[in-house]
């Protein structure tokens, strides 16, 4: 079963600012998860005519929810830059970054690079959100004055994984054998159900418009659901 983007806009990740910013903004969050690595959001602090001891900073934290809870995440992959300048004269810099999986009911961190492009290796389950946060500063030195830039940029971070798994559950509509996902059973959400070799396991309703909705649909009650499928 090949592994997708998961964060990806086109599987429905959706991309947000969050927490402390600093910094003026150019881009577009959106761009984070546009499967565009040219494209980008970008952070950064400004300090005009600084003085031995001025800092400026760039921050922010970018934060990707998943369509679904995450089975398998199995990479993570990010794009990233900073600036750290002084128009004249020296400077000090500092870099900070994290990347983190939110899973267990709690934020877990997985890697700290900062030479892009950066890969981190799994696996881990049921991963339901992912964040990236990227801080620096650029502190003027000695005597004189000088304009002083500090930036952070976030090209595109990826989560490669599958959101359900192939348990060998098949259906045949007529034309095709659709292989239909499934997770582990979650007894407040999943009612439809089908248990093999002993264990049980739940079949999640997803959006007829969902990127891993099949042509098999079911009434749920109050709308039109599809069954999920799984390359």
């Amino acid at each position: 079963m090949a592994d997708k983007n998961l964060a990806a806009s086109v599987n429905n990740g959706v991309a947000s600012e969050t927490g402390t910013t600093h910094g003026s903004s150019s881009g577009a969050v959106a761009n984070t998860n546009d499967g565009n690595t040219g494209t980008y959001w970008k952070r950064q602090g400004f300090y005009n005519n600084a003085k031995a001891g001025d800092k400026t900073y760039g921050e922010f934290t970018i934060e990707i929810v998943f369509d679904n809870p995450v089975v398998t995440l199995n990479e993570v992959k990010y794009w990233i830059a900073w600036y750290n300048h002084a128009d004249a004269g020296s400077y000090d810099k500092y870099r900070l970054l994290s990347c983190s999986l939110y899973y267990s009911s709690a934020w877990h961190e997985i890697g700290t690079g900062q030479s892009s492009p950066v890969t981190i290796s799994g696996p881990w389950s049921n991963v339901t959100k992912i964040k990236i946060r990227m801080y620096t500063w650029t502190e003027k030195l000695l005597l004189g004055e000088a304009d002083i830039y500090a930036g952070v940029t976030l090209y595109e971070l990826e989560a490669w994984g599958t959101a359900h798994k192939d348990i060998g559950l098949r259906i045949y509509t007529g034309s095709s054998v659709v292989k239909v996902g499934c997770k582990d059973l979650n007894d407040g959400s999943h009612k439809l159900r089908v248990r093999k070799d002993g264990t049980t396991y739940g079949i999640e309703l997803v959006a007829t418009d969902d990127s891993q909705a099949s042509g098999i649909h079911i009434y749920d009650g109050s709308a039109v659901k599809a069954l999920p499928f799984v390359d």
